[in-house]
């Protein structure tokens, strides 16, 4: 008997629709099922639903293949951070084992915890024992209160050309200290460089100049000797030569005169180079005597002056001074005189006929100014530095056809310094000279 044919016709159409909505739920169920991949039951709405599993997991996924990467990335970039720290240290340690200073480092109870194997040849080192007691006895006192600065201080401390004596091993020892966490000095790093052939080099050159030194003395003592042995025989000519010209002994023809006028002005000029090689050695041996007294410097310019007048004139030179009345300076006049006539000298020398040399004195402070100015050949670049030297000209050729030998300047120079001034030259090659000095002025 079937129960459903006695429903009536209404309830059958609502169950049917009943069913149908229910089959419709369950497709639209299956399909979301099928989308998320799986159902769950919703107590509070009584029914199936989907379930959000499915793309909260593959949400998830994305998530973690993102963060995949990225760690990936990191552990590359570590990779090669790693090789290259890797290398450094490699490097680092290939240079600290092969670099010639010796490097160390202590302990703060100054034990030698590591060094490298320069510093083992230098010092001949052991790791973990005391770096003082590793050094030589005379050695100690020196290092010691170092140590202690540096831990004291906070400061490097040098010790240069230390632990040699002449023909040992000796180096320059640096100690520098090396902060802990907490600022304080927990150890100290010790650099040593072996300077032994640099000692070597600097005693041998030491040695030579020592030795040429002994030379120019020598040579010095020589021309001094020399000087003195030519000046007596050269007076005796002199002496005689002007008994026969004043005809003591006979009266003498033009000839004759003529003659001996040749043999006395050479005998002069013997006289006057003997003269400059001996003040040249005074000089140089501090034996420069000279008289101070106040004086009238004005004085002393216009006779200097008017005794070079004849060789201006007959070198077509036009010679000018130009002096203040009153002029008082501190000096040796016989001294000066001749620091001026060297100039003077010289400027007329260098200068051609028709040219001008002029003498400036002026006051500046506590000191005398003298400037001899020329409108001479000038001095090429770089060489006034050395003209005031001893045989020093600027052109050699010049010395051949102008005469002299280049001791004039030295003693010029020499002359002043003895009177406490200084002495130098402003000049452009072809343009002229200007030789100035200075001297005190009088108390």
């Amino acid at each position: 008997m079937n129960p459903i044919g006695h429903l009536p016709h209404a309830t059958l159409e609502a169950m049917v629709a009943r069913l149908t909505r229910e089959r419709d739920g369950l497709l639209e169920l299956l399909a979301a099922s099928q989308a998320c991949g799986s159902l769950v039951w919703d107590a509070a709405a009584n029914a199936w639903r989907p379930s959000d599993q499915r793309a909260a997991l593959a949400e998830v996924n994305e998530e973690l293949l993102a963060q995949n990467d990225e760690l990936e990335a990191r552990a590359q970039a570590l990779v090669v951070q790693a090789d290259q720290m890797a290398f450094q240290r490699e490097l680092m340690a290939r240079l600290v084992e092969h670099v010639p200073a010796g490097i160390g480092y202590l302990d703060a109870s100054l034990v030698l915890r590591w060094f490298n194997p320069a510093l083992e040849q230098v010092a001949r080192c052991q790791a973990g024992k005391p770096f003082l007691h590793q050094l030589p006895g005379r050695s100690r006192p020196a290092v010691g209160p170092a140590l202690g600065e540096v831990f004291r201080e906070g400061h490097a401390v040098t010790l240069p050309d230390f632990g040699g004596d002449e023909g040992t091993v000796a180096w320059d020892l640096a100690l520098v200290p090396v902060p802990g966490a907490t600022g304080d000095v927990e150890g100290i790093l010790v650099f040593a460089v072996d300077v032994t052939l640099r000692n070597q080099a600097t005693r041998t050159q030491r040695d030579r100049i020592a030795h040429l030194q002994h030379l120019d003395r020598s040579k010095d003592e020589f021309l001094a000797t020399v000087s003195h042995e030519l000046r007596t025989p050269l007076s005796f000519i002199m002496g005689y030569a002007s008994i026969l010209n004043d005809g003591l002994q006979g009266e003498l023809t033009p000839a004759q005169k003529a003659s001996l006028g040749k043999i006395a002005g050479a005998t002069e000029r013997m006289l006057r180079l003997i003269e400059d090689l001996l003040d040249v050695a005074r000089i140089q041996a501090g034996k420069a005597a000279l008289v101070m007294r106040p004086q009238d410097y004005g004085a002393v310019i216009r006779e200097v002056v008017g005794a070079m007048a004849v060789s201006a004139e007959g070198a077509g030179i036009v010679l000018e001074r130009e002096v203040p009345a009153a002029l008082a300076g501190a000096l040796d006049a016989g001294r000066v005189t001749q620091v001026l006539t060297n100039l003077i000298a010289n400027a007329i020398k260098f200068t051609a006929p028709g040219g001008r040399v002029e003498v400036h004195a002026y006051r500046r402070d506590r000191f005398i100014v003298t400037e001899v100015r020329d409108t001479g050949c000038g001095i090429p670049p770089g060489a006034a530095d050395r003209i005031f030297q001893k045989f020093e000209q600027v052109d050699m050729s010049a010395t051949r056809t102008k005469g002299g030998i280049g001791l004039g300047l030295a003693i010029a120079r020499g002359l002043v310094e003895a009177h406490g001034g200084t002495i130098g030259v402003e000049s452009a090659e072809g343009r002229g000279s200007t030789f100035w000095f200075t001297l005190p002025v009088a108390a």
